[in-house]
């Protein structure tokens, strides 16, 4: 019974190691992404003058507003899928990343469907990088 227990203790302590080894080679604190999706656009690109003024007089009513979504992020090097995040109702979200080239694409939470056009980002070491991406409403 000693045996079998001292063997027990040797396989959970090789175990422990390669689990501390593994999350050292993970992303380092601090490196990877931060930013916030966005939908857009609120109104129509292209749109008549109200009551004859021009449209750059016209009130700002149609900008784009934060909204919750999936964001996809692809390592660039293999084309493999890192993971998937969802951001906060405010449109933020945060992920830790090995230094490296990744797409960001958003998603409909909804379904999965691609919703913007994806985004390619460059992450440096010990690097937060910031960016915006877009929901895309299908307004015209």
């Amino acid at each position: 019974m000693g045996r079998m227990f001292l063997t027990w203790l040797a396989v959970m302590t090789v175990l422990a190691a390669c689990g501390a080894g593994e999350a050292d080679a993970g992303a380092a604190r601090g490196t990877g992404v931060v930013g916030t999706v966005v939908a857009g656009p609120g109104c129509p690109v292209h749109a008549e003058p109200l009551h004859r003024q021009p449209t750059s007089s016209q009130p700002a009513t149609c900008s784009s507003r934060a909204v919750q979504a999936d964001v996809r992020v692809r390592d660039v090097q293999s084309g493999l899928d890192v993971g998937t995040v969802r951001s906060s109702s405010d449109g933020r979200f945060e992920v830790e990343l090995d230094p490296g080239e990744y797409e960001l694409q958003a998603l409909d939470p909804a379904d999965g469907s691609t919703v913007g056009p994806p985004q390619l980002v460059s992450v440096a070491p010990d690097e937060m990088l910031e960016t915006t991406l877009t929901f895309d409403t299908g307004v015209r």
